[in-house]
């Protein structure tokens, strides 16, 4: 039977001559091993939490932050996600360094640059106290304290790309890491091939869920889904909200607005919704967010999905095969948006358009498209709509999360 291990204290592991992981102990019966996840990126967190929880490793702590913008009073989708499974979560100032800095930037970036120091000294308290046996990065600033702190306390740390390319944060991480975990394989490049490990991106079992159904509606026209991730997206809403009417003649829309107290979109679409005709109206469903026992319904009955490009949504539509139009955010680091949705748009799944060319017009035409070649199986290529499930099924790994968590705990 193999033998689980975990690190001795702090103070026993400081005597140790390995640098990345301390001398290890055998776990005793009844021990609960403990498990610290961080980052940007929460679809895949989740998927791998569910992964530990199926496991029973239900000791774990998430470290992220309360609120998704600055001077939002509303909880963040991920500290909603965190109390429904019973996971601890720890808040933490983290700062990152701004690439653009004029009339607008400078005091956020000023106060950004202070709350760097902040963040390690904070993270090392948190490790201090919470002592895990294993840290789980998901990239960015917000994890790039915690790791650095994890390798001066010696515990065990394991990090995840999601984007074809890495900002510097990540690759940052990355040289702090014992493994490094890969969504595209050509990202490789960025990191050391000894400790990289293509495990594909953790795509969550809830999207396959289809039993649970909160969505009803009394006729058989198309849904089309739109998101902008997690905190919704204000510029697609605008676009949303002026082509609504006549789009509700020919569809029923679910519309995912974020939950923001700055833009205010959710209430906003409500007296939108409030307002129309009641048979359109009836064909409308406003939510500041998809919930994880809802998921599956709305992707099993949207034929298309209107959203933004970040790895995790790109990752999901190839997975389900789902036809999109993709509007990538235009500032993300090193354009990865673009270059995400550009993946999907070569093997026929997707529409891109840029935000600069987003209006009312091109979204409509876009639509419709899609529509026609879906009636006649083609995918968006012109081509059957079989050689992109080809394609899809080449790219995606479905047991992500399982690799993730088994090569994390080899570590151990």
């Amino acid at each position: 039977m193999t033998e689980i291990v975990v690190r001795k204290k702090f103070s026993e592991i400081t005597k140790s001559g390995d640098p990345f992981s301390g001398p290890k102990e055998k776990i005793t019966p009844g021990h609960s091993l403990k498990v610290l996840v961080t980052g940007g990126h929460l679809t895949p967190a989740i998927a791998v939490c569910d992964e530990l929880i199926r496991r029973k490793i239900n000791n774990i702590v998430w470290v992220g932050h309360r609120h998704s913008q600055v001077m939002d009073k509303n909880d963040s989708v991920e500290f909603k996600y965190v109390n429904s499974k019973g996971i601890k979560f720890v808040e933490l100032v983290a700062g990152k360094l701004f690439r653009v800095w004029n009339g607008r930037t400078i005091i956020p970036g000023l106060r950004s640059l202070i709350n760097i120091p902040i963040g390690f000294v904070q993270s090392l308290l948190v490790l201090l106290k919470e002592k895990p046996d294993l840290v789980i990065s998901f990239g960015g600033y917000l994890a790039l304290p915690i790791v650095i702190s994890a390798f001066i306390l010696r515990i065990p740390r394991v990090t995840h790309e999601q984007t074809i390319v890495t900002g510097l944060s990540n690759r940052m991480i990355a040289k702090f890491c014992n493994k490094i975990f890969i969504s595209w394989k050509q990202s490789i490049k960025y990191f050391n091939p000894s400790k990289t490990i293509y495990s594909g991106n953790p795509v969550r079992k809830a999207i396959f869920d289809t039993t649970k159904s909160k969505f009803s509606f009394s006729d058989d026209l198309p849904t089309i889904y739109i998101t902008g991730g997690n905190q919704g997206a204000s510029t697609i809403n605008k676009v949303i909200v002026q082509i609504l009417p006549s789009l509700l003649h020919d569809f029923n829309v679910i519309h995912q607005t974020g939950n923001s107290s700055v833009t205010g979109d959710f209430e906003k679409c409500k007296l939108v919704k409030d307002k129309l005709p009641e048979e359109l109206s009836k064909r409308y469903f406003v939510k500041d967010y998809v919930y994880e026992d809802e998921i599956g319904t709305v992707f099993d009955r949207a034929s298309i999905i209107i959203a933004r490009s970040g790895a995790n949504t790109c990752y999901e539509l190839m997975a389900l095969n789902k036809y999109s139009i993709l509007i990538p955010i235009p500032t993300t680091s090193q354009n990865e948006q673009l270059l995400n949705a550009r993946a999907l748009e070569e093997i026929g799944l997707s529409y891109v358009i840029e935000q600069k060319d987003l209006s009312p017009e091109t979204l409509n035409k876009a639509i419709f498209d899609i529509v026609r070649h879906k009636e006649m199986n083609l995918n968006l290529l012109d081509k059957g709509f079989i050689s992109t499930r080809e394609k899809t099924q080449a790219l995606v790994k479905l047991n992500s999360s399982e690799i993730i968590v088994d090569e994390s705990l080899k570590l151990l």
